[in-house]
């Protein structure tokens, strides 16, 4: 295996390494025959001339309404000096682009070296999607990355019924419920009261999970 004297271009670069065989077979001959081949993938990392922050991931865990909203960071410095003292914030948005949370911190990283966070980021807001956005700010440069995470609560909202039953008759009753909780909810039943003429019945359904 022979490589090049120098990469000029910093970052990721990425080749592959194919080990192939070869089919037993006349010249000349059409043959139909499995083989097996072995690849392997090679990354070289080339550093950048100065500082340079590269985030390998964020990720924002769903939460409960109320709770605060955990944040986990992975980020390194692929640069040939140290980033002295770097800003990072944590912006919380809805679907609007409001800022619902923030959080700042800050530190150095040295040449070559990983960190890896898990912040606690306050958050007022209501169910539903949101994003979570991380910047670091150093030297005059920005890194920035984003994911997606949901806040939820233990509530059910009823969407849809069936709004008229015949008499005399044996009629199903469909109900369109959607959970606004992040996990699965178990023991849900639906009850159903119905008055008539002053004669009140209760229906109850089976127990499930949604």
């Amino acid at each position: 295996l022979k490589l090049p004297e120098k990469l000029s271009k910093p970052g990721e670069h990425q080749s592959h390494i194919v080990v192939a065989e070869i089919p037993e077979g006349k010249e000349g001959e059409a043959t139909i025959a499995s083989v097996i081949n072995v690849a392997a993938r090679l990354i070289v990392n080339v550093p950048y001339e100065d500082q340079f922050i590269y985030i390998k991931k964020i990720s924002a865990e769903d939460t409960a309404l109320g709770d605060n909203v955990t944040v986990s960071l992975s980020f390194e410095n692929l640069g040939l000096k140290p980033v002295d003292n770097y800003l990072g914030r944590i912006d919380l948005l809805n679907l609007q682009g409001e800022n619902v949370g923030s959080l700042n911190f800050n530190d150095t990283l040295d040449v070559g070296a990983t960190s890896e966070l898990k912040l606690r980021v306050p958050i007022n807001t209501r169910v539903g999607d949101h994003l979570a956005e991380v910047r670091f700010d150093y030297n005059g440069k920005t890194a920035y990355k984003n994911d997606t995470f949901r806040v939820g609560d233990i509530f059910i909202d009823i969407l849809n019924y069936t709004k008229r039953l015949e008499a005399d008759e044996i009629s199903p009753f469909d109900i369109n419920i959607m959970s606004n909780w992040n996990l699965i909810l178990k023991d849900v039943y639906a009850q159903l009261d119905i008055s008539f003429l002053g004669e009140k019945r209760t229906f109850k359904s089976e127990n499930f999970e949604i």
